[in-house]
């Protein structure tokens, strides 16, 4: 599965057409996506749109894995062993699997655009589409 994140006021967030926008990650998220683009080489990464890879099967350009601790607050805590960094996912992981994985693989890809977020008008596109799209 593929969702392509930008960094939008405090926070990393992404869009799911039809169901939400700017959604944020939060209580670690960030810092977790935040750690591992550092970790990969992307320079200025809150200034990117980037490509998320995840998985609860290992995959070839896999990265970073992710193992689940417990649900919290509707969302799941998932923790880093290398960085030893947690992070809550919110209810939208349902969106993408039945039940929260005990493990979650993740790459990643920079895309090289900083995506243009202001004066969107409503077109049905994503914000990251209309970045990519320059409307």
């Amino acid at each position: 599965m593929k969702i392509n994140i930008y960094w939008y006021v405090n926070n990393w967030v992404f869009d799911v057409d039809s169901v939400c926008e700017k959604e944020p990650f939060v209580s670690g998220s960030s810092e977790l996506l935040t750690y591992f683009a550092k970790k990969l080489g992307i320079l200025n990464p809150k200034k990117k749109l980037i490509e998320v890879t995840f998985d609860n099967e290992i995959f070839d350009s896999q990265k970073f894995e992710l193992k689940w601790i417990n649900s919290v607050n509707n969302g799941n805590v998932y923790h880093h062993i290398d960085s030893d960094q947690y992070g809550w996912l919110c209810p939208m992981l349902l969106h993408f699997f039945k039940t929260p994985p005990i493990k979650i693989y993740i790459g990643m890809l920079d895309l090289g655009i900083a995506p243009k977020i202001t004066k969107l008008k409503r077109t049905g596109l994503s914000i990251a589409e209309i970045a990519l799209s320059g409307k």
